[in-house]
């Protein structure tokens, strides 16, 4: 089983998952980094979530919320020398006009513009809860990953394969 959005529980205690599951093997996608490498930008945030809310862990989905606010404050500051009623709508369209690029956030290096909905090149892990073990392991990591390094391949050689890519630019004249 594949799940894009596994529970939190799944990655904090993967033993307890691999003996709960013991009939499936589990892999899980997350955009999160894989290793506490304190230069990692979410491995920052996730230490400054558990000290704020009690030892808590963060999850991909708080992150997002996090880049989400920064993202917004940055639009609302940009905004505010213009109008001092910024609503919804004009967040939106300063997004699709002007966009972000190379914004820090806690989920990875974002890019939201008119063209990309989704960062493009965004760290993408799939990792495996082995069984019976619970041992996890990362089998892919590809995109633009904590480390600023964007590989072109995955896996262990001599079995490794080409990275996923958003083949969807438009290739210039």
């Amino acid at each position: 089983m594949i799940t894009e959005s596994s529970p939190i529980d799944f990655q904090l205690h993967p033993g307890q998952t691999a003996r709960t599951y013991p009939y499936m093997t589990l892999f899980y996608e997350t955009t999160n980094a894989p290793t506490p490498d304190s230069r990692d930008p979410y491995a920052q945030f996730a230490q400054d979530f558990a000290t704020v809310f009690g030892g808590r862990s963060a999850d991909a989905d708080a992150a997002g919320g996090f880049d989400t606010v920064g993202v917004v404050s940055k639009v609302i500051e940009d905004l505010l020398p213009t109008s001092d009623d910024v609503q919804p709508n004009d967040i939106y369209l300063w997004l699709s006009a002007h966009g972000v690029s190379q914004y820090p956030g806690a989920s990875g290096v974002l890019q939201l513009d008119g063209k990309n909905k989704y960062p493009p090149d965004k760290a993408v892990f799939i990792r495996e809860i082995a069984q019976p073990s619970g041992i996890t392991a990362t089998l892919l990591s590809c995109g633009v990953l904590p480390d600023r390094q964007n590989p072109a391949k995955w896996g262990t050689p001599p079995n490794t394969f080409p990275c996923p890519r958003d083949d969807t630019a438009v290739a210039s004249p």
